[in-house]
């Protein structure tokens, strides 16, 4: 059986601190909280200057095509290193780069991807608080049903065009909600009618799903940072409209398809008025303001 290390030139585990951050650095140390949707989200990743640059690369620096994967916070989550040569491998991630005689590295980075071999690396996250991979577990992955070499390369460029044009997509989705915003506003303005949140909505608790129960599917699994896994099962059918109660208090997500908001989360039931409105006066809401948690910030659904 292959496992991960027999197709990979290097693979290192990164620098297990934060580095320290530089605001106006040149460079990226890009960690699992800018990983999130298998894209690198460079508002989420932390500014560094070059001196910190050569100390967490030390062990490898990073080049185009080059791969990370998170194993802690959340477990799963993989980025592919763009051109250019100022992205470090942030706390909690993997460098992996691929050898390409024993594999494509485009069709690798969407291997890692697949709901199927998601579910068996989050079946490997151990710890009961926070779950994470073992170095030793990544390295001995299995790698089942790979394709033959010699069609990775056409599934790896097939897989990256749709890529593109779902990034384009979300550009024009980004465009779309911004004239919502606008026009939701412009509405409420003109209105002399006030009414309390729970008069148009009720906040409704998400359930418990531990990483170990998700088994893949297509169901989105939405906690208070997003969408963080897939399931078979779902709450709330969809359309819907989740809202961060621990943690990211107050980030309120808007899901196409069917979902499982977790215990982290509220999801919105419309009272009478549409949801797409609701959802465009939530994401203006500094619910932040009004946690009610020390330690873990909190949001009262009261």
């Amino acid at each position: 059986m292959t496992v991960l290390q027999d197709v990979l030139l290097n693979f290192v585990d990164c620098v297990n601190r934060t580095a320290p951050e530089t605001p106006g650095g040149e460079y990226f140390a890009v960690g699992t909280p800018a990983m999130r949707g298998n894209v690198i989200n460079f508002s989420e990743a932390r500014r560094i200057d070059r001196d910190t640059f050569d100390k967490w690369t030390r062990r490898l620096v990073p080049r185009s095509g080059d791969i990370f994967l998170a194993r802690e916070a959340p477990v799963g989550p993989v980025v592919r290193v763009p051109p250019g040569g100022k992205i470090a491998a942030g706390q909690r991630t993997l460098h992996l780069r691929p050898d390409p005689s024993m594999i494509d590295g485009k069709y690798l980075f969407y291997y890692l991807q697949w709901v199927d071999v998601q579910a068996r690396i989050l079946g490997l996250a151990m710890g009961s608080t926070v779950p994470h991979l073992r170095v030793a577990d990544a390295e001995t992955f299995p790698l089942e049903g790979l394709l033959d070499r010699e069609i990775q390369e056409g599934v790896g460029e097939v897989l990256g065009a749709l890529d593109d044009k779902i990034a384009a997509n979300r550009v024009l989705e980004d465009k779309i909600w911004k004239m919502v915003d606008v026009q939701a506003r412009a509405a409420s303005s003109e209105s002399s009618t006030r009414a309390n949140l729970g008069d148009i909505a009720r906040l409704n608790y998400g359930r418990a799903l531990p990483v170990a129960e998700r088994r893949g599917g297509d169901v989105a699994v939405v906690g208070s940072g997003g969408v963080v896994g897939r399931h078979d099962k779902s709450i709330v059918p969809g359309p819907c409209v989740v809202v961060g109660r621990k943690g990211s208090v107050g980030a309120t997500y808007w899901l196409h398809g069917p979902v499982f908001p977790i215990d982290t989360t509220y999801w919105v039931e419309p009272l009478g008025v549409p949801l797409l409105y609701i959802y465009a006066i939530l994401t203006g809401t500094d619910f932040a303001g009004m946690s009610t948690d020390s330690a873990v910030p909190g949001l009262n659904r009261d």
